[in-house]
């Protein structure tokens, strides 16, 4: 029973992995695409925001979740946590 225990548990540990959201904060939207991708998530850009008018336009000054924040991955699902970004814009 215990070597049966452990071999599912080491099973479930290699499909099912726990990361922290990627900082996409300052990044381009591709760059944020980009390394989204390297942890096994996606960006999806949900609006602009002209309240930082110091920043270059088109970079992301949000995201939902926030950084470090842990989200399951699992390998074997095709559809991907996703990271909720908004970019700035200037007017």
């Amino acid at each position: 029973m215990n070597l049966w225990f452990s071999t599912v548990l080491s099973t479930l540990e290699t499909k099912i992995a726990n990361r922290g959201v990627p900082n996409l904060q300052s990044l381009d939207l591709w760059t944020a695409v980009e390394r989204a991708g390297e942890f096994g998530m996606r960006v999806v850009p949900v609006g602009e925001s002209p309240a930082y008018p110091n920043i270059e336009s088109g970079k992301i000054v949000s995201q939902l979740p926030p950084p470090g924040t842990l989200v399951h991955i699992d390998p074997q699902r095709q559809d991907k946590p996703l990271i909720q970004v908004v970019l700035s814009k200037r007017n």
